[in-house]
């Protein structure tokens, strides 16, 4: 398991300290329902009135997860998702059983420090180092989390729906949903005025990964309907010299 430990300081300490390390991004389209039913496969030993799951959780996307401050209640239900990855939006003291929770579930933990959004605006550097692990496939499953779930959590989730080409009343429908009664301007105006061409090279490489993947989708579909077309003239030819069996 690596726990993410200070390193070079891509951000002043005042807008938050960023621990992270180069890797190939995969992009993920948005597929809610896709992702909720995941969430109920993987998960369907919790009773949907029991109160396992942390605060504020939700299906993002397939392999994407999102929630407030994991309990040591909430460990048993999350263990059940089998996250490969655990992204902190804030640094802070985390109790030992949560330590002892990524340790022996083998789950790589890793932390951005972003200060509270009505305090500090997000950084364009910020957000690209958080969508550059949410984006990338090899850390799915993934936990995206701050205190409560609301506010850095639900400013991430937008930046990563503005990726994917939904709208901005839906994006802004879903943030309020999470952040309901705390609702903050400065969240409304950051997500309104989020520019996905500011993510350059993570978007490009993004976009060039999920070609690829559909060209792959399209010849593993050819090879399948070869095979199926294949298999259907043999089956006809053995039919036929069954037939002329019988009639001699």
């Amino acid at each position: 398991m690596e726990h993410a430990q200070v390193n070079e300081g891509k951000i002043s300490r005042r807008s938050g300290r960023i621990y992270d390390e180069e890797q190939k991004i995969l992009h993920c389209d948005e597929v809610s329902l896709q992702a909720t039913s995941t969430v109920q496969e993987n998960a369907q030993t919790f009773d949907e009135t029991d109160d396992y799951r942390p605060i504020n959780f939700g299906a993002v996307a397939p392999g994407i997860f999102r929630s407030s401050l994991p309990l040591a209640e909430n460990f048993e239900f999350l263990r059940s998702l089998g996250l490969k990855t655990i992204l902190s939006l804030v640094h802070k003291d985390f109790t030992p059983e949560f330590h002892q929770f990524v340790q022996t579930n083998d789950i790589n933990h890793k932390v951005i420090d972003m200060i509270g959004t009505k305090k500090l605006k997000i950084s364009e550097s910020m957000m690209k180092s958080i969508l550059h692990i949410v984006m990338n496939k090899a850390n799915h499953p993934i936990l995206i989390h701050c205190n409560h779930g609301r506010h850095r959590t639900g400013c991430a989730v937008a930046a990563f729906r503005h990726t994917t080409g939904w709208g901005l009343s839906k994006i802004l429908q879903e943030y309020s949903e999470f952040a309901t009664p705390k609702i903050r301007d400065c969240d409304v105006q950051y997500i309104s005025n989020f520019d996905v061409s500011t993510l350059g090279e993570i978007l490009s490489k993004a976009q060039k990964v999920q070609s690829r993947l559909s060209i792959v989708t399209q010849k593993m579909w050819r090879m399948l309907f070869l095979s199926i077309l294949l298999t259907m003239i043999l089956l006809t030819l053995r039919f036929r010299q069954t037939i002329d069996v019988y009639k001699r």
